[in-house]
């Protein structure tokens, strides 16, 4: 091993770009930049409501990709146009992952987990407590929804 080829490993231990040349063939060695995935969502939710979902990535150009996952057969969340749709309660689980290129690594993949909870319905519906047959009743409501 010469000097160059020893430096050059020395700086990819610290994570740093080194390219160099290796032997008489001429190979080239790179390491690739790593890149870091941030998620930004909500800790929770309540059934029936949307939120925004996002994330940052490193500078490989490519998209950060968000999946949500089915865990025990159940669907609880899906994606769509940049927003959380949840379609029961329990845990949603997102995976994020992100592509690299020529000089980025691929990203390591991150999961978050959000709770959806259950939705109350905040309407009181109140009725007569007797009605005669054939009659007609009125029911009333109070509160509202949404």
């Amino acid at each position: 091993m010469n000097k160059s080829q020893k430096i050059c490993l020395n700086l990819i231990k610290s994570s740093v770009l080194c390219t160099a040349i290796f032997g008489t063939y001429g190979t080239a060695f790179a390491a690739l930049i790593s890149q870091v995935i941030t998620p930004t969502v909500p800790a929770s939710m309540t059934y029936a409501i949307w939120a925004n979902v996002s994330a940052t990535g490193g500078l490989s150009g490519n998209p950060v990709e968000i999946i949500p996952l089915v865990e025990n057969d159940k669907e609880v969340c899906r994606i769509d146009n940049g927003q959380i749709a949840t379609v029961a309660a329990g845990t949603c689980v997102l995976h994020f992952s992100q592509k690299g290129n020529s000089t980025y690594a691929d990203a390591t993949p991150v999961q978050k987990r959000i709770t959806i909870n259950k939705a109350t319905w905040p309407l009181k519906i109140t009725s007569p407590a007797k009605v005669a047959l054939g009659g007609s009743f009125e029911l009333t409501t109070t509160g509202e929804y949404g």
